[in-house]
């Protein structure tokens, strides 16, 4: 589906099918409407007044023009009012497009967008937006669908702005739109595929194929190499597992780039059963999804590298499986870290922590960063305390921290900042040990960010709780049900603001 700017009008929409925009109860607030119901002997009046169409947010009528207009189909689709036009409004109007192609047979059609006069948001910004949307929105993972007759999408997509003073702006908006979202995308399936499938092995290799397509660097550390390291924790939680771990080093310098690295690290838990304080068998048949943070660094920094973003950012993967076996680490068993702190086992279901151990420790060691984030489905009880509507963050820094929310804001997913309190040391201070990896379920989203602070040296830090966020479980606007790439915008508007 290839998508570009052009400007174009209703009488002249160069397509074969043309999608317009509703204000929520208005015809005459919409230029596109007002023409589109001359021309149609008023039928866009008709589906208002008939109460079969209003304008509020994702609803979607079909027309057929007729009288002399080129395109042959209409599709209005309602975006809500107009006082209340947000990014996100139009973000969900794209989503319902993209939804639309995948329901419908369009070989190609005329999107025309928004116009939010002198007030934000920009051109740029709509079009890129209403990309993300379409995207998003038409992308659907069938590839272990035997049976799969779907819809094929259009050839070619037409985003039309408001003016011709602002198509180059929306060209570049929709350019950055494309990218965004496409490594959502790539998240989205990294997460779904099943865990038999996306094996370490099989996570460093995509890494290493998106370096070698958008140049830059991908190194992939075996377990002999990891072993020299002294990353006792990564080789602890892999030790159950057959599958040799893997510790992915992306490297991304833009041209232009200033002095100083920015640090992205997440979670590789390519299955996660718990290890031998075993998950039950409800909360375990999606924890292939466990090294959604892994894909959302590998997506972010190859989004970088496509957007050639002028900056220095480096990604941390620690990769392996979390299992059962006769050689898995155990509860009572007590582990060095790659910094050199002990850490007695309480919880072999708590893991990532201990692979975030090694990365976080090596990135202070290693790279003298500007700042390190790391992302990773960490706890059930960022789940339970915020539900499956945003994240939980936690910082050492507000200046960060106001970066991330920013981020946030432009891209949708919500973050909540949870208090990094000294006292949450205390749930963890190990009798036989520096430290201990579980404190109980009292406190547990606070100590397991006070955990992974033992590690950072002395930089500047957030961590990010996406645990629930990985899976959509209900679907929305423009992601449909199951593996929702959360993370992976928010981490690219981070890095473009950086």
């Amino acid at each position: 589906m290839e998508l570009f700017c052009e400007f174009r009008t209703v009488e002249e929409p160069k397509s074969d099918a043309i999608i317009i925009f509703a204000w929520e109860g208005a015809v005459s607030a919409n230029k596109h409407l007002s023409d589109l119901d001359g021309w149609t002997d008023g039928s866009v009046s008709t589906v208002f007044d008939m109460g079969e169409f209003n304008g509020k947010k994702n609803q979607v009528v079909r027309l057929y023009p007729g009288n002399g207009i080129p395109a042959r189909r209409a599709f209005l689709i309602g975006i809500g009012r107009k006082a209340d036009l947000s990014l996100e409004a139009i973000r969900e109007f794209g989503g319902a497009i993209g939804k639309l192609f995948r329901e419908v047979s369009i070989p190609e059609c005329t999107v025309f967008l928004p116009d939010s006069g002198k007030q934000s948001p920009k051109a740029a910004e709509i079009a890129k937006t209403v990309t993300e949307g379409i995207l998003l929105g038409a992308h659907k993972i069938t590839e272990y669908k035997s049976d799969y007759k779907g819809t094929s999408l259009p050839e070619s997509v037409c985003i039309s702005p408001s003016s011709k003073q602002s198509l180059k702006s929306a060209d570049k908006g929709r350019e950055i739109g494309e990218i965004t979202a496409w490594a959502q995308n790539v998240t989205r399936e990294l997460v779904a595929h099943p865990p038999i499938v996306l094996t370490p092995t099989k996570l460093a290799e995509s890494a290493k194929k998106f370096a070698s397509e958008y140049k830059f660097k991908c190194t992939v550390l075996g377990k002999e190499e990891i072993r020299k390291l002294k990353m006792g924790c990564l080789l602890a939680v892999n030790a159950g597992s057959d599958q040799p771990p893997r510790f992915i080093i992306l490297e991304y310098k833009g041209r232009g780039a200033k002095k100083g690295k920015l640090c992205l690290i997440g979670k590789g838990i390519t299955f996660d059963s718990g290890g031998y304080s075993l998950k039950d068998a409800a909360n375990m048949v999606d924890m292939k999804g466990d090294m959604a943070g892994g894909a959302c660094v590998i997506a972010a920094v190859s989004a970088a590298a496509r957007l050639k973003l002028p900056i220095h950012v480096i990604g941390l993967i620690p990769a392996t499986e979390n299992l059962v076996s006769g050689k898995g680490y155990k509860p009572g068993d007590v582990i060095k870290s790659y910094n050199g702190k002990t850490i007695e086992v309480t919880n072999t279901d708590a893991e990532g922590r201990l692979v975030l151990a090694d990365a976080l420790g090596y990135a202070a060691d290693r790279y003298d960063p500007s700042a390190i984030v790391d992302i990773a489905t960490l706890t059930g009880a960022c789940r339970i305390a915020l539900g499956y509507t945003g994240a939980g963050y936690f910082s050492n820094d507000d200046r960060l921290a106001d970066k991330l929310e920013r981020a946030s804001e432009i891209s949708r997913e919500k973050i909540w900042r949870m208090p990094l309190w000294e006292e949450y040391q205390e749930y963890i201070i190990s009798i036989l040990a520096d430290i201990k990896n579980s404190a109980g379920k009292v406190g547990s989203l606070g100590t397991s960010a006070a955990f992974l602070s033992n590690f950072i040296g002395k930089n500047k830090w957030a961590h990010i709780d996406i645990a629930g966020m990985d899976v959509d479980i209900k679907g929305g606007a423009y992601i449909t049900k199951g593996s929702s790439g959360f993370g992976t915008r928010l981490l690219v508007e981070f890095l473009r603001n950086w």
